[in-house]
């Protein structure tokens, strides 16, 4: 089965993840796809100048495609 997101697109958050401060709703980009032992992302979240504020691995139930 094919991985549902692609390096490099944009995703939003479905749910917070309090303990890396982001909100439902946060955009980010997939950075990296893993597929063992299962399908997850690795997604990078940036400020408004760019800078990284979390990198956090989420499951394809945990986002969202923005198109």
């Amino acid at each position: 089965m094919a991985n549902k997101f692609k390096l490099f697109q944009v995703v939003e958050l479905l749910h917070g993840f309090p303990d890396d401060r982001l909100k439902p709703g946060e955009r980010g980009t997939i950075v990296h796809e893993h597929t063992v032992p299962s399908e997850a992302y690795e997604v990078e979240f940036c400020d408004k100048e760019g800078r990284t504020i979390a990198m956090i691995t989420v499951g394809p139930d945990d986002i969202s495609s923005v198109d």
